[in-house]
C-alpha cells in the first residue's frame, strides 16, 4: 500500500491514530500521536483542578493568628504550673494569717508586694534594731517569684492580710456583696486586684510573660500549704483535747470508785453492832506502819484521786505522840493524821515484799503506829555508804583525765581538779 492512500483514509480510522499537518509525508509519520487527549475533555477538566487547587491553598490569616495564640498560652500556663510545682515550699509558712500584702509608695505610686511576718528571733544578725515596738512595726519577709526574698522592718499599717481585707467587718462586708451580686475575694485566695497591680508592676520591670503567672501559682500553692497545716495543727490540737478530757473523766471516776470504797467501808464498820466494832477496830489496828516500808499517798494540796498529787516515799521514822507529824518520810512531806496512804512494799522479817495489789487506802490513825526510829542509824549508814560510792567514781574519772593531760603533754591538772577526801 502507498503513502497517499493511507492519507486519503485517516478520517476513516479515528481511533487507530491522527496524522498532524506538515508539508512533508516523512514529518508525518515522525509526527505521529496515538490516542490524543480530546480539546473538549482538557477544556472541561481545566477549570475544575484550577479551583479545587485554589480552595486548597487559601486559608484564613485571623484563623492562623488565633490558632497560634491558643497554642502559646497553653505552654506558658503549662511551664508556669510546672515551675510552680517545682519550687520549694519553706517551713517557717504554718498559718495563713502570716501571709499579708505590704503596701509602700515608690515616685508617687503604690507599690502591693506579697510577704510573710517574721518571728522576732529571725532579725539576729541582720542590720535591723533588736528592739522595736510589736504593736508598731513587724519583722517581714517578702515573697518574689518563688522564693522568700529580703526581710525589712516595716510599720504594721502598711500590712493588709492575703485576702485584701483589713479586718474581719470588711471581710463579712465583702460576703455579703458576694451574695448581692458583686465579686469578691474568697478566703482562701489571694486579693485579685493586688495581684493585677502585682502582675503590672513586674511586667515594668521587664519579667516575661511566664514569671508573673508563675509567681501568682506559687503564692496561690502557698496559702493552699498554709491553710493544710492550720487545719492539721487545728486536728491534733482538739485530739489532744478530747484525750485530756477523756483521762479527767477516766480519773475522776478511778477517785470516785477510790471514794466510794472507802466511804463504804466506813458506813459498814459505823452500822454494824459495837461487838463488831471492837472487833473491827481490833483488826484495823494489827496492820502496822514500820520504817523501810514503801507508802503511796495523794499530796493534801491535791484532790484525793487526782495523779498529780500522787507520789510515793519511803518512811524514815514513826512517832504517834506528835499528832501533826506522825511519819517522818523521804519526801519531806508533812502528812496529816487524817491523809490516806497505801502499803506499796511491806517489811517481813527485814525483808521489803510487794504490797501493791493487796494494799489499800487507810488513814494514817488507822494503822497501828508504834514509835519506830532504830533505822535511822541504818540510813545514815546508807548515806555515807553512797557518798563514798559516789566519790570513788569521780576520782577514778579524774584519774583517767591526768593520764590523758599527760599523754597530750599538757603536764599535771591537779590544781584544775577538786580533791575528794
Amino acid at each position: 500500500m502507498d503513502i497517499q492512500s493511507v492519507s486519503t483514509k485517516k478520517n476513516d480510522c479515528p481511533t487507530a491514530g491522527v496524522f498532524e499537518d506538515s508539508d512533508s509525508d516523512d514529518d508525518d509519520l515522525l509526527n505521529f500521536v496515538a490516542f490524543p487527549k480530546k480539546k473538549e475533555s482538557q477544556s472541561d477538566t481545566a477549570p475544575v483542578s484550577t479551583a479545587t487547587t485554589v480552595e486548597e491553598s487559601t486559608c484564613s490569616p485571623v484563623k492562623v493568628t488565633q490558632d497560634c495564640d491558643e497554642d502559646e498560652t497553653e505552654c506558658v500556663e503549662e511551664v508556669a504550673e510546672k515551675r510552680a510545682e517545682i519550687a520549694a515550699i519553706p517551713d517557717s509558712i504554718k498559718n495563713p494569717s502570716e501571709l499579708y500584702w505590704h503596701t509602700r509608695t515608690k515616685k508617687g505610686q503604690k507599690i502591693h508586694e506579697p510577704c510573710r511576718e517574721c518571728h522576732p528571733d529571725e532579725a539576729l544578725g541582720l542590720d535591723i534594731a533588736q528592739s522595736w515596738d510589736p504593736e508598731l512595726k513587724v519583722l517581714v519577709q517578702y515573697i518574689e517569684f518563688v522564693a522568700l526574698a529580703e526581710r525589712a522592718l516595716v510599720s504594721r499599717k502598711t500590712l493588709t492580710p492575703y485576702h485584701g481585707y483589713k479586718n474581719t467587718e470588711e471581710r463579712d462586708e465583702g460576703k455579703d456583696k458576694k451574695e448581692e451580686g458583686v465579686p469578691a475575694p474568697k478566703p482562701a485566695s489571694w486579693c485579685t486586684e493586688k495581684l493585677k497591680l502585682l502582675k503590672r508592676q513586674r511586667k515594668k520591670r521587664g519579667w516575661d510573660e511566664i514569671e508573673p503567672l508563675t509567681e501568682e501559682l506559687y503564692l496561690q500553692r502557698l496559702l493552699d500549704h498554709a491553710v493544710k497545716m492550720q487545719e492539721e495543727l487545728r486536728t491534733i490540737k482538739d485530739k489532744e483535747e478530747k484525750d485530756a478530757v477523756i483521762s479527767s473523766q477516766v480519773s475522776s471516776c478511778q477517785r470516785s470508785a477510790q471514794l466510794k470504797k472507802v466511804e463504804t467501808r466506813d458506813a459498814i464498820s459505823a452500822s454494824s453492832d459495837e461487838d463488831d466494832s471492837e472487833v473491827k477496830t481490833k483488826k484495823s489496828k494489827s496492820v502496822l506502819l514500820r520504817c523501810g516500808e514503801l507508802i503511796e499517798y495523794y499530796n493534801p494540796i491535791f484532790v484525793f484521786g487526782d495523779e498529780r498529787g500522787l507520789k510515793t516515799a519511803t518512811i524514815l521514822a514513826v512517832n504517834p505522840k506528835t499528832k501533826n507529824h506522825v511519819l517522818k518520810l523521804s519526801s519531806d512531806d508533812v502528812l496529816p493524821i487524817e491523809t490516806l496512804v497505801k502499803q506499796i512494799k511491806i517489811m517481813v522479817r527485814g525483808n521489803l515484799i510487794d504490797n501493791k495489789e493487796k494494799g489499800e487506802f487507810n488513814g494514817i490513825e488507822w494503822y497501828k503506829l508504834r514509835k519506830d526510829e532504830k533505822n535511822n542509824a541504818n540510813l545514815a549508814l546508807s548515806i555515807q555508804k553512797e557518798a563514798k560510792r559516789c566519790r570513788d567514781i569521780v576520782v577514778r574519772a579524774q584519774e583517767r583525765f591526768k593520764k590523758k593531760v599527760q599523754k597530750i603533754g599538757l603536764g599535771d591538772c591537779t590544781e584544775m581538779m577538786t580533791s575528794f577526801k
